[in-house]
């Protein structure tokens, strides 16, 4: 799911440009103009989980001719959205693009990804985005950083698993430990160790405002990318970074395994979210249904004087009181609020 700092793989089994499938949330490598090519990455030296724990990051799963199933990760951070990496949604080097089909995407959950019997079907994705600063390409270095990031919104909400926080400013430091988990390689090189769910501890090695460097005991691999990593704040574990990419494409668990800084882009992710769940409208009415704004505070200027029992025909010139007599609900539907977009938002949706 990693890739090194230059152009980030495409997270799937695709067609490595020389010919190399990442596992987890197989990366593919890619070419770059200068400096080492990304690689998709997999936890190395983690512990699979058997899906007993962190459940909450899950398989990004497409079909690939000729290839079948293919995998990056994801992290769930509301019911039905999934944070994962840029490139596992469109990667100009790996040959996919999944934000006008995003229906070719499926969400699983199980021990392995890619063996029947030990994955299941969780959601199907109806809307994928990418931040609008990743342009297809991973660029890790300069005055042109690709933010490796994307969300997806799912067909359904998914109730079995709690989704996880996100790190809120600021970053945590050099040195703090954390845990990393995703569906990707357990061994450099090794395809057959992707697509298990794995774990392991890890610890922040560098820190820039657009990534974290990760390693020791455990490091990202191939398949990797998409997934979390996660630290502690206020008490719990919460997603610190995206797992991006590994320096040279090598899956090194003692260091050189990148995340994308949450901390630094999480007013960009939290935009998104507000729109794909936005927040309910208080309700004002005593009975749960009354969500009218009037301003007459029911002093109507009908003739009967009364206290809007509903039995009248209200002369209210507030037009929003449309009172049929059985005090039927005239409230707004929630999640059908209509979307208040901004800036980040408009350039998400439009893309």
């Amino acid at each position: 799911m990693l890739q090194r700092k230059s152009n980030l793989i495409s997270p799937i089994r695709f067609l490595v440009l020389a010919s190399i499938l990442v596992s987890g949330c197989q990366m593919i490598e890619l070419e770059h103009a200068d400096g080492p090519e990304p690689d998709p990455l997999a936890i190395t030296n983690g512990t699979p989980t058997n899906y007993a724990s962190w459940q909450g990051v899950v398989g990004v799963v497409w079909q690939v001719d000729g290839w079948g199933p293919v995998a990056c990760s994801g992290t769930l951070i509301a019911p039905n959205v999934v944070l994962t990496a840029g490139h596992c949604v469109w990667s100009v080097s790996g040959g996919t693009d999944f934000r006008t089909a995003p229906e070719e995407l499926e969400i699983r959950g199980g021990s392995d990804v890619y063996t029947d019997g030990d994955w299941f079907h969780l959601a199907d994705v109806q809307e994928a985005i990418v931040h609008p600063g990743w342009d297809g390409n991973l660029v890790v270095e300069g005055t042109d950083i690709s933010v490796d990031i994307a969300m997806l919104l799912l067909t359904e909400d998914i109730t079995t698993i709690e989704p996880y926080l996100l790190r809120q400013p600021p970053a945590p430091t050099v040195g703090t430990v954390g845990t990393i988990v995703g569906y990707g390689n357990s061994i450099d090189g090794d395809t057959s160790t992707q697509g298990v769910h794995r774990m392991g501890g890890t610890t922040v090695l560098e820190i820039t405002q657009e990534f974290i460097q990760v390693g020791n005991p455990c490091g990202l691999c191939h398949g990797d990318s998409g997934g979390g990593f996660f630290t502690e704040q206020g008490g719990e574990m919460v997603v610190t970074g995206i797992n991006s990419w590994v320096t040279s494409g090598i899956c090194n668990p003692l260091s050189d395994g990148w995340v994308v800084n949450v901390a630094t882009y999480i007013d960009d992710i939290e935009d998104v979210m507000a729109v794909w769940n936005p927040p309910e409208e208080p309700d004002a009415g005593p009975d749960g249904g009354d969500l009218d704004v009037d301003t007459d505070s029911d002093s109507d200027s009908d003739s009967d004087s009364d206290s809007d029992s509903d039995s009248d025909s209200d002369s209210d010139d507030d037009d929003d009181d449309v009172d049929s007599g059985d005090d039927s609900c005239g409230c707004a539907v929630p999640g059908f609020a209509a979307p208040q977009s901004t800036g980040i938002l408009s350039a998400l949706l439009a893309i």
